[in-house]
């Protein structure tokens, strides 16, 4: 009798390992192979796979292209970014006028130069041998210590421009032989103190790039996008 009875617990012993643990944790269905997925399945896995590695190429290329964008512009306008502004001159092709009382060309540039959209446009006719951006300010400007800085560019090969300042008392300081490649080009001049010459009141600034004054061709041309006076001490790390 006792040897029946635990034959009968063994057997619902058993039963119950089998049955109601698998029913208990993994549901009254349990399929034939565990992890088996149908071929329906692993085709929509794999396309979701490929969708996502697709969108990651995708924005990775517009980041590439945005960041190629940024620093072209970068470097075609904004590379005085370096330092703080002080006072603009010109700004993408523009007299500032708060600052500026005229703005004229004389000699060979009167004939074709002009003030576009974006720049100031410079051609020397080549008649005269001398032409030049003349800009008369309200009042002299201070500019010991500090920096003018050119971006500008010329239409074909390599062409010059002679910067001149006049002082209050008529005497003049000379920067020659700016050059300017096809490319936009950003020049820095630092204008440092000079013997007979008053860089605390200077009343005129002159872009000279005529045939004699400058050597340039006749019918040369260079476009002048910003002129602008930073503070040599406010340049940044």
């Amino acid at each position: 009798m006792e040897k029946r009875d635990s034959i009968a617990v063994k057997g619902l012993t058993d039963d119950f390992s089998h049955k109601e643990i698998i029913d208990t944790f993994f549901g009254k269905s349990v399929p034939g192979k565990f992890g088996k997925k149908s071929p329906k399945k692993h085709k929509r896995t794999q396309i979701l796979i490929a969708a996502i590695i697709l969108s990651v190429l995708a924005l990775s290329a517009i980041i590439i292209i945005l960041y190629k964008v940024r620093v072209f512009d970068y470097r075609k306008e904004t590379a005085v970014s370096k330092f703080r502004y002080s006072e603009n001159i010109i700004k993408n092709g523009q007299i500032k006028r708060p600052l500026i009382e005229e703005a004229r060309f004389d000699g060979d540039a009167r004939g074709k130069s002009s003030f576009l959209k974006n720049s100031a446009r410079l051609v020397n006719s080549g008649e005269y041998g001398r032409a030049s951006l003349t800009v008369k300010f309200w009042e002299p400007l201070d500019l010991e210590g500090k920096n003018i800085l050119i971006l500008g560019r010329a239409e074909h090969g390599t062409k010059k421009i002679n910067l001149i300042l006049k002082d209050s008392q008529n005497r003049f300081y000379e920067c020659p032989n700016i050059c300017f490649s096809s490319s936009w080009n950003l020049k820095h001049v630092y204008l440092g103190k000079r013997r007979g010459f008053d860089l605390g009141r200077v009343g005129e600034l002159k872009v000279e790039f005529g045939s004699h004054t400058a050597g340039n061709e006749k019918n040369s041309t260079i476009y002048l996008k910003d002129i602008t006076i930073r503070n040599r001490k406010s340049q940044t790390k």
